[in-house]
């Protein structure tokens, strides 16, 4: 007790006078139901303690439960609540929670569904939601005591869920006559439930009055009485728009009209506006905003808030409310005048959010509207710019951009044909938004250059494509700031002139700013070349004439120049001016992607094409243009037919390069012979077949022949099937070829048409499937390692093709190949591999209808590879893991179980190999059987473990998303503490990647949301809930403080921005809305000017300034200060009698150096940039390995062990302290020879 103190001595007295609550609690003893008797509930009765009634009644409990529980099925879903009270409506499932409560609002709930549920039971009901509802509905109408009426509501409110509509449309009247009078007569105490109706109900007065006494209770002094209200109240709104709405309407109108500002019903009322304001009438919302508005109006920073949020509701619900556009454009202008200062942060953020949505809202009402609406948002919004804060910049720059996406877009055919017109002028919305983005451009915007850029990626977005001249000037402005000015935002300017780029097209691009190559001058000054990187990435959907007009002359002016600085011996001239040659030449494949002009361009730009291919500089870039120009632009028959004229001239020649060409890089011309064959005439093709037929019975070098087969491989889709098989008894001598390179070759032929899908290929491999069979199964001997990879994909290839019957001898050659080669080292070849295994698998699996036969009997085919040598029972059991994984949903269960235990088997071998398989076999199972539990446990529960086996397991079964102690009760003890320290190196992980995934990514606008502040508080709440669990009351009362004290600041925190200029302020200006600003100018102030008088020179008495050096009073005071006297050092050393007079010299000299050793270590300790200079040249000895977080030293990778070595000292020289170091060297040497013996014994203990 707080008032109560205990007697001398007593302190230690526990033991309370007062038994008021321990008599009760054994008054509660035996008690069954909220019904007993009085004899059980006094405390009369439990002072008697153990009585015969007790026991009997204990027993009869007792009993009862046994027998529920016994006749209880285990797989039935009713608690043990159902059981006792016998009712099975699934709808009272949450009062089951309520049996084991110690509230007696609990108990009387519990029991008064069980009274009810007796009740319908002994009339012969059905427990259904209708008789439920009667039966509550009376116990409502009849019972006068608050607790039980409090019970039968929240009953009742579970209940009226579940009812259909036609009880509901039956029993509405009566039902709302009991509501209504019960919400009467406990206006102040009891809770409501509310019925639904259709709209025919709404025209009796009565519903009418029972709405209207609902709404008084929205402003509720309890709170959960206040939102139950008003979210019923919103509903019905949203639902019923006449006269439920116009009754609301009314109600919030009147609230906001007659109500105080001070009193808490009108904070109530504008809270329920935020969310039934949309669905008002169009009267209503003017009259309310007109409210709003004047409540703004007194400068108070909560009611303005409040009006703004109610505001931004309106204007985000969009279509959905009843706002015409003629509204809503007379409050956006009536907002202008409540432009809060720049440098009034939260209001500036609430304003700027409520006109973005305004100005959408208004061009979805409207898109003329909208659009005109924009060019004062703009005026409006550029002093913004001007402000040091960084949500302020950032939200205004997502507002315009905001505006500018959605509001231009639908009116852009309008803008173009007004621009288009002869009488457009330049005083159009288009012009003068664009004034006021040109005036962000200024040298005063400069700290905001990087946010206004991103509006005009957004404006070059919305209007480049269709008016690029608008925007040349600007273009023009922006790149001057990348060559005129220091500037730290060259990559915001790459970046808009990149989108100005893609959106207006390289011509106007260049046309405002050009390159500046043309010049016939000898200066090597080009300032617009960084355009030409921006030019080779962004160009696409554009003409080519322009690249033939324009670019292929540029480009021969620049080559004509390299050859004549290369000529005169300029090599340095002739080197620029070649890489400008190539980078023009590179902007071809940009002009090639989607061109707009192809068959008005590409005659006359042909045979540039055709010179270009056999120049090696820029070879690569055309051949890449030839294809993307393919792939992107041909698009109809007329654009391929012009394509498909050039292919005589365009294939020979690149046959010749390929063929000729040595080097390794040459993919790029095999890619483009593959796209342009398609487009030649087949007899063509022939023609070219046949040359190179004729070249490869000829006698031909090894390159020679390696390329032309690359070329047969590629002309295979287009080749009948004569030809094809003509090819084919060609290649197939060379598949025992010696030369690795050309057996390789004729594999990849081999697999080109098998895998080719043309009428003509697919018909020949049907015909020659047996002879290409028994081909590859007789060449295994002789295949090479290089060409193993194509071999394995021909044997895949033709496995669909065999009949039924030949599939499983097939199976059995090919299996084991297929299981050796998934240890080969090339990981194409292993890939290769087990795609084999799965197709032979899939062919199997067709045999007949049974799947789980057909997989086991391919699985029996793997198991004799278990009895071979390690590596082929690691081959073994990856290709086993590879069928379980894929064929795991035809599985049989008894073989699974036979495979999990001949795991179990491997992983306890001495094979180092095998025991990773089977590793590998445990995480494959635990990831593929997700749903099988017995199948885990199987594998993880077993008597013999090891360290290695619990961390696969645990990685495996992270994968599944299992608790962590669901995962340690499978894990013996003695592994417990490994698998802790695996999951805290995983957490640990998984907290690096999620701070460093928030610091590349963060947040952009943390303030610029109004309704966002609860949820961030919330998140932080959160994380300190995951770091502490002790302190959470402290935490939740510190939050509520901060809350309250922050409240009060902002009641009264309002300022006034006065200026000598301005004169007297006009409290009746619309303008004083920007003088009135809610954040302290003061805190605007700059630090620098606030402590600009610390840093001010010191002065003599004759006005003259001192500056002092600080390097050296800091060296004086610290330092010299403090040394000791050299000669008195001198004086007190004991010199030994039988040591020269010299000694006393080498003394003095060692204390002078000792003293110098101690003045430079001191004089290091000052950051001044001459003495970090210092220390980086002159690194102490052993710093690197220094510990940041211990004593000592500590290993560093790649480097020597730090104790092993002695580092060199000057001190060794001296003739004194040799023998004292030589003693310390040979104490080292000692204890390290006993450490190493000490290491050696633990290790020998430890194998034993």
């Amino acid at each position: 007790m707080r008032n109560k103190r205990w007697s001398k001595r007593q302190s230690c007295v526990s033991n309370p006078e007062n038994r008021r609550f321990r008599a009760l609690a054994r008054a509660s003893l035996g008690s069954t139901s909220s019904s007993s008797t009085s004899k059980t509930n006094t405390p009369l009765a439990a002072d008697k303690g153990l009585t015969k009634e007790n026991l009997k009644l204990h027993d009869t409990i007792d009993a009862r439960m046994t027998d529920a529980l016994d006749t209880t099925d285990i797989n039935t879903t009713a608690d043990n609540a159902t059981v006792y009270s016998q009712f099975t409506n699934e709808t009272f499932a949450d009062v089951n929670r309520l049996f084991n409560s110690n509230l007696a609002s609990h108990k009387e709930v519990y029991a008064i569904l069980a009274a009810v549920t007796e009740v319908i039971k002994s009339r012969g009901g059905t427990e259904s939601n209708v008789e439920y509802f009667a039966a509550l509905m009376t116990t409502l109408e009849s019972s006068s005591e608050i607790e039980i009426l409090k019970a039968t509501a929240y009953l009742l409110r579970l209940i009226v869920l579940k009812l259909p509509d036609s009880v509901l449309i039956a029993k509405f009247c009566a039902a709302n006559k009991i509501v209504t009078t019960l919400l009467i007569d406990y206006a102040n105490s009891e809770e409501f439930s509310f019925i639904k109706s259709n709209s025919t109900g709404w025209s009796l007065s009565s519903t009418v009055r029972s709405f209207e006494i609902l709404l008084g209770f929205t402003t509720h002094p309890k709170p959960k009485i206040r939102k139950m209200t008003q979210s019923a109240v919103i509903s019905l709104v949203k639902c019923l728009y006449s006269p439920c709405t116009q009754t609301c309407g009314q109600f919030c109108v009147k609230a906001l009209e007659e109500g105080h500002e001070h009193s808490t019903n009108f904070v109530y009322v504008m809270n329920l506006l935020k969310e039934a304001l949309p669905y008002f009438s169009t009267q209503h919302i003017k009259i309310i905003a007109e409210n709003l508005l004047k409540i703004m109006l007194k400068k108070n920073v909560i009611w303005t808030a409040l009006s703004m949020e109610i505001l931004h509701s309106l204007f985000s619900s969009g279509h959905d409310s009843n706002l015409s556009a003629e509204l809503s454009s007379q409050m956006i202008i009536a907002l202008y005048d409540y432009r809060p200062h720049e440098n009034d942060i939260q209001p500036t953020l609430a304003w700027l959010t409520v006109m973005m949505k305004g100005v959408v809202c208004l061009s979805k009402l409207s898109n003329e509207m909208g659009y005109a609406s924009l060019p004062r948002l703009f005026s409006t919004c550029m002093p913004y710019f001007l402000s040091k804060n960084e949500s302020t910049l950032s939200l205004v720059t997502l507002t315009l951009r905001t505006v500018l996406e959605e509001c231009i877009a639908p009116v852009s055919e309008d803008i173009t044909t007004v621009l288009s017109s002869e009488y457009a002028g330049n005083n159009t919305p288009v012009h003068k938004i664009l004034r006021c983005i040109e005036s962000g451009l200024k040298y005063k915007y400069q700290s905001s250059w990087s946010y206004i850029l991103q509006s005009v990626v957004s404006f070059l977005k919305a209007l480049g494509k269709i008016c690029p001249e608008l925007f040349e000037n600007l273009i023009s402005s922006i790149c001057d700031m990348y060559t005129d000015f220091w500037t730290p935002y060259k990559k915001e300017i790459e970046t808009t002139i990149a989108i100005a780029i893609k959106t207006m097209g390289p011509r106007h691009v260049l046309d405002a700013v050009p390159l500046g190559l043309e010049d016939d001058s000898d200066h090597y000054d080009f300032p617009r070349s960084w355009i030409i990187p921006l030019l080779r990435d962004n160009i696409c959907n554009t003409e080519l004439a322009y690249f033939r007009d324009s670019m292929l002359p540029l480009a021969a002016k620049m080559k004509q120049k390299s050859i004549k600085y290369e000529n005169d011996g300029q090599e340095l001239q002739a080197k620029v001016y070649k890489t400008l040659y190539i980078q023009i030449w590179s902007l071809l494949p940009g002009f090639c992607t989607k061109t707009t002009d192809v068959t008005k361009t590409f005659r006359s730009i042909a045979r540039a094409f055709g010179a270009a291919l056999t120049n090696k500089e820029i070879s690569q870039t055309v051949c890449q243009a030839i294809r993307l120009l393919i792939q992107t632009s041909c698009n109809d028959d007329q654009e391929q037919l012009i394509l498909k004229q050039y292919a005589k001239n365009y294939l020979p020649i690149l046959f010749n390069i390929y063929t000729e060409n040595k080097e390794s890089a040459r993919l790029y011309v095999i890619e483009t012979i593959k796209a342009y064959l398609p487009l030649a005439d087949k007899e063509l093709v022939k023609e070219f077949y046949s040359k190179l037929r004729v070249q490869l019975s000829s006698d031909l070098s090894v390159h020679i022949l390696q390329s032309l087969f690359d070329l047969a491989a590629v002309m295979i889709r287009v080749l009948d099937s004569t030809a094809i098989s003509d090819l084919y008894g060609f290649v197939i001598q060379y598949l025992k070829n010696r030369d690795v390179l050309v057996q390789k070759k004729a594999y990849k032929i081999l697999e080109e048409i098998c895998v080719c899908e043309s009428t003509d290929a697919t018909s020949f491999i049907s015909e020659k499937v047996m002879d290409i069979r028994s081909l590859l199964l007789e060449s295994l001997s002789d295949c090479s390692i290089s060409s193993k990879t194509p071999r394995l994909k021909c044997l895949g290839l033709i496995c669909h093709r065999l009949d039924d019957l030949m599939i499983l001898d097939y199976v059995k050659v090919v299996l084991p190949e297929a299981i050796w080669c998934t240890k080969e080292v090339s990981s194409k070849t292993r890939v290769s591999a087990y795609a084999l295994i799965v197709e032979m698998g899939k062919a199997v699996n067709r045999l007949n209808g049974n799947g789980e036969e057909c997989i086991a009997t391919y699985v029996k085919l793997m198991l004799p590879g278990m009895t071979g040598s390690p590596q082929m029972i690691s081959a073994t059991i990856n290709s086993i893991s590879c069928v379980v994984f894929e064929f795991r949903e035809t599985l049989p269960r008894s073989l699974l179980d036979s495979l999990i235990e001949m795991m179990v088997i491997v992983l306890h071998s001495k094979s180092r190999e095998a025991v990773k398989s089977g590793l590998g076999f445990v995480k494959v199972v635990i990831v593929a059987f997700t749903h099988d539990m017995e199948i885990r446990v199987l594998i993880i529960v077993n008597d013999n473990f090891s360290e290695a086996i619990i961390v696969e397991s645990y990685q495996g079964i992270t994968y599944l998303f299992l608790s962590y102690k669901t995962i340690t009760d499978l894990v013996p003890e003695d592994y417990q503490k490994v698998l802790s320290n695996i999951k805290k190196s995983g957490d640990r992980a998984k907290r690096n990647r999620l701070s460093r995934r928030n610091v590349e990514d963060p947040e952009i606008l943390k303030d610029s949301k109004i309704n966002n502040e609860g949820s961030t508080v919330q998140s932080s709440f959160d994380d300190l809930l995951k770091d502490s669990d002790d302190d959470d009351v402290d935490n939740m009362t510190n939050e509520k403080s901060k809350t309250k004290k922050k409240f009060k600041v902002k009641e009264n925190a309002a300022w006034i921005k006065e200026s000598e200029l301005d004169g007297p302020i006009d409290f009746l200006d619309t303008s004083i809305s920007k003088k009135i600003l809610a954040t302290n100018p003061k805190s605007f102030i700059k630090s620098e000017n606030r402590n600009s008088s610390k840093d001010k020179f010191k002065t003599s008495e004759d006005g003259k300034i001192i500056i002092s050096d600080v390097y050296e009073e800091s060296f004086k005071t610290s330092h010299f200060k403090n040394l000791p006297d050299i000669n008195a050092s001198i004086s007190e050393s004991k010199i030994s009698k039988r040591k020269r007079s010299d000694d006393v010299v080498s003394n003095a000299l060692a204390a002078s150096n000792d003293l110098k050793s101690q003045v430079s270590y001191k004089s290091n300790t000052l950051n001044t940039p001459a003495i970090k200079k210092r220390k980086k040249q002159n690194p102490e000895v052993g710093v690197e390995y220094q510990s940041k977080r211990a004593r000592g030293d500590m290993m560093v990778a790649n480097k020597y062990e730090p104790y092993a070595y002695i580092p060199m000292n000057k001190q060794i020289l001296n003739k004194r302290k040799r023998s004292k170091l030589a003693a310390q060297h040979r104490g080292i040497l000692r204890a390290a020879k006993c450490s190493a013996a000490t290491v050696r014994n633990h290790e020998k203990l430890r194998k034993k």
